[in-house]
């Protein structure tokens, strides 16, 4: 499985902030989101990626 790239991270959290812009009506809530969803992307992939370094 190839790792994300630096536009399927930027699509996630585009689709999380719409989604949320959306449900919230507030464009600040959108903004935060789509950090959020960013971050949290780069996270899970860094954990992902030490769980198959340690099963090697």
């Amino acid at each position: 499985m190839e790792p994300y790239g630096f536009f399927e991270r930027i699509g996630t959290g585009a689709f999380a902030a719409a989604f949320v812009g959306l449900a919230t009506r507030d464009w600040r809530f959108g903004v935060a989101t789509f950090f959020a969803a960013f971050l949290v992307d780069m996270w899970i992939e860094n954990v992902v990626e030490a769980i198959r370094s340690t099963k090697k």
